[in-house]
């Protein structure tokens, strides 16, 4: 092993192999999640984790350094890092990287290989003394994902950092059954993807522009007209390749953000409702009440009073 240091994880059990069907093992279990905006020309790595990891491109660009292999990353794309594979991450200098991040396991049973004392990341490889956790997938998902036509990933991404913010320690079952839905959405598209229609690179670049532009101005959104003319396509043109690669029309995934970025500031604690309401461009905290409830099963008063007592 030469001098390279090394952070020993002891088990407490042992676990022989044995085979499985995946869709009958799988158990899986968060363990962080979160949201990482990067500073120009910023990033994070090398480091290894000592358990699955997963980062999906909200906006921006920049590059990723994953088992010696360099990567491009641009909005819409998936990371996926077994443990003890080597990675970094660095943003773009113009468009800096918004990254959606979380660690996993596939299946319960493997707990015991990762000791809870022993960090999530390190700057050296982990030693797992008797077998590292396995991925049950057949085939194992790409170390990188361009989903196209497979809009799921975003939502179950998104969905997953806000329930762990929500509650790190609680809602097992909400988030067992997220990472269930992000998994079968890995499937789709693994077992699929040759058949499905990519995009053309041109309309993903112009639609990862059109969600920075978004992402940076959630007060007052761009409209799709003016991201049209940007563009330099007509409306209806860039309203039908958005929806293609994004599974939803333009103005329902604006909608979408601007929720999702209000749940986040009640989350933090920072805002009450009106200031969180105001944050994201609704003018009418009333009609802002009702949409949240609707999207999230709340309204935005009872969500950030649970919040505060937990």
């Amino acid at each position: 092993m030469g001098m390279e240091q090394l952070l020993i994880i002891m088990p407490k059990a042992s676990q022989s192999a044995t085979s499985w069907s995946a869709d009958r093992v799988l158990t899986p279990r968060l363990y962080f999640a979160a949201f990482y905006d990067a500073k120009p020309c910023g990033g994070f790595g090398p480091r290894y984790a000592r358990d699955f990891q997963v980062h999906f491109v909200q906006a921006g660009c920049g590059e990723a350094e994953i088992g010696g292999k360099m990567h491009t990353m641009e909005a819409g794309d998936m990371f996926f890092y077994c443990p003890n594979v080597r990675h970094a991450i660095r943003s773009s200098r113009d468009r800096p990287l918004r990254l959606i991040g979380f660690h996993f396991l596939f299946r319960e049973q493997d707990i015991h290989l990762t000791a809870p004392e022993v960090p999530r990341l390190s700057e050296t490889k982990f030693v797992f003394a008797r077998g590292m956790p396995v991925c049950p997938l057949v085939p194992a998902p790409p170390t990188k994902a361009s989903p196209g036509l497979v809009s799921g990933f975003r939502q179950h991404c998104e969905s997953l950092v806000l329930s762990h913010l929500a509650d790190p320690e609680g809602r097992l079952f909400e988030k067992r059954g997220l990472l269930l839905l992000l998994i079968q959405s890995w499937q789709d598209l693994l077992l699929t993807g040759r058949k499905t229609t990519i995009a053309s690179a041109l309309h993903r670049q112009v639609v990862a522009d059109a969600e920075h532009h978004i992402l940076q101005n959630l007060r007052q959104p761009p409209s799709l007209e003016e991201l049209a003319r940007r563009a330099g396509v007509s409306a209806d043109h860039f309203a039908h390749f958005f929806k293609q690669i994004r599974g939803m029309g333009f103005r329902r995934h604006v909608l979408q953000q601007r929720l999702l970025q209000a749940r986040r500031l009640l989350i933090e604690g920072r805002l009450n409702v009106r200031e969180a309401a105001d944050a994201v461009g609704f003018e009418d905290p009333l009609y802002f009440s009702r949409v949240f409830r609707h999207h999230f099963g709340n309204a935005p008063s009872q969500f950030r009073h649970k919040q505060r007592w937990r």
